[in-house]
Protein backbone atom coordinates (compact mmCIF):
# COMPACT_ATOMS: atom_id res chain seq x y z
CA UNK A 1 0.00 0.00 0.00
CA UNK A 2 1.31 3.47 -0.86
CA UNK A 3 1.18 6.40 1.60
CA UNK A 4 -2.12 8.26 1.31
CA UNK A 5 -2.17 10.87 4.04
CA UNK A 6 1.46 11.69 4.80
CA UNK A 7 2.44 15.30 4.22
CA UNK A 8 4.75 15.70 1.25
CA UNK A 9 3.70 12.46 -0.49
CA UNK A 10 1.77 12.17 -3.74
CA UNK A 11 -1.17 10.67 -1.85
CA UNK A 12 -1.56 13.86 0.20
CA UNK A 13 -1.57 16.26 -2.76
CA UNK A 14 -4.61 18.38 -3.62
CA UNK A 15 -5.98 17.29 -7.00
CA UNK A 16 -6.50 19.91 -9.72
CA UNK A 17 -10.22 19.07 -9.99
CA UNK A 18 -10.82 20.63 -6.56
CA UNK A 19 -9.91 24.01 -8.03
CA UNK A 20 -8.39 25.35 -4.80
CA UNK A 21 -8.58 29.14 -4.49
CA UNK A 22 -6.18 31.41 -2.56
CA UNK A 23 -9.02 32.44 -0.22
CA UNK A 24 -9.76 28.80 0.71
CA UNK A 25 -8.92 27.87 4.29
CA UNK A 26 -6.07 25.34 4.41
CA UNK A 27 -5.69 23.43 7.69
CA UNK A 28 -3.35 20.43 7.60
CA UNK A 29 -4.48 17.83 10.15
CA UNK A 30 -2.51 15.62 12.52
CA UNK A 31 -5.44 13.31 13.28
CA UNK A 32 -8.76 12.38 11.67
CA UNK A 33 -10.43 15.20 13.64
CA UNK A 34 -10.64 18.51 11.79
CA UNK A 35 -10.49 20.26 15.18
CA UNK A 36 -7.49 18.55 16.86
CA UNK A 37 -4.60 21.06 16.91
CA UNK A 38 -5.67 22.70 13.62
CA UNK A 39 -6.91 26.09 14.83
CA UNK A 40 -10.23 25.51 13.06
CA UNK A 41 -12.38 26.30 16.11
CA UNK A 42 -10.43 29.54 16.75
CA UNK A 43 -10.75 30.55 13.08
CA UNK A 44 -14.51 29.86 13.10
CA UNK A 45 -14.97 31.92 16.29
CA UNK A 46 -12.92 34.82 14.91
CA UNK A 47 -15.16 34.87 11.81
CA UNK A 48 -18.32 34.50 13.98
CA UNK A 49 -19.24 31.34 12.08
CA UNK A 50 -21.74 29.27 14.06
CA UNK A 51 -22.50 26.55 11.51
CA UNK A 52 -19.91 24.67 9.50
CA UNK A 53 -19.94 21.55 7.32
CA UNK A 54 -16.73 19.54 6.95
CA UNK A 55 -16.50 16.63 4.53
CA UNK A 56 -13.69 14.15 4.03
CA UNK A 57 -13.44 11.23 1.67
CA UNK A 58 -10.95 8.47 2.34
CA UNK A 59 -11.59 5.85 -0.36
CA UNK A 60 -8.93 3.54 1.05
CA UNK A 61 -11.11 2.99 4.14
CA UNK A 62 -14.26 2.32 2.08
CA UNK A 63 -13.18 -1.24 1.21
Amino acid sequence: MTPHSISGTKGAEIIDELDRKKEDLWLPKLRFSAFFKTGLDRWLREKNIILCAVAVLLPIFAC
